[in-house]
């Protein structure tokens, strides 16, 4: 009994993930049948709703990332070439003004944190970061701008993610 009812569900489930395209077969008769095909439609379409959000946030992350990448590129090329802070500095001032800029509200430059609060610039203690996407108390991801050779090490990560508020997603970026 059980294992009919199982082979039941699995050919109600399957026709329904076929979009009818395989009718159930013998199975298609039974009783339990239409509920069984009714939940696996159901499972079907949240599988998909599922696929098509994740699919929008990538999108939306894309997008964010093209959006601060063109910051960069425009603040170097605003800037101009040079090396060592007396050039990062300019160019971290010039981003930050590109990414309000084409960002429009979306993105937050230079955010400071300290122990997963946003505080003031220059807080003793806290860090600061390049560029925030998402409300500044809950960001879902944060870039950090760096000229030349610089790379964003694992140390400084760990800083970082230490005084966040919450864990998300970080990204190095280059102007090109």
């Amino acid at each position: 009994m059980v294992v009919e009812g199982l082979k039941t569900g699995g050919a109600a489930t399957l026709s329904a993930f076929t979009f009818g395209l395989w009718d159930g077969g013998a199975y298609k008769n039974r009783v339990d049948f239409d509920v069984s095909y009714q939940l696996a439609g159901f499972g079907r379409n949240c599988l998909i709703g599922a696929g098509a959000l994740k699919a929008w946030e990538l999108y939306s992350v894309w997008r964010l990332d093209r959006i601060v990448q063109t910051a960069a590129n425009r603040a170097s090329q605003v800037v101009g070439p040079g090396r060592g802070p007396v050039h990062g500095t300019p160019l971290h001032t010039e981003f930050a003004k590109q990414v309000k800029e084409l960002s429009r509200g979306k993105i937050k430059p230079e955010v400071s944190y300290r122990l997963g609060e946003e505080v003031p610039r220059g807080t003793p203690g806290s860090i600061r970061v390049d560029a925030v996407a998402g409300k500044p108390e809950h960001p879902f991801r944060i870039w950090d701008l760096k000229t030349g050779s610089a790379r964003l090490t694992s140390t400084r990560q760990q800083e970082i993610l230490r005084h966040l508020p919450n864990r998300c997603a970080m990204k190095e970026i280059h102007p090109k």
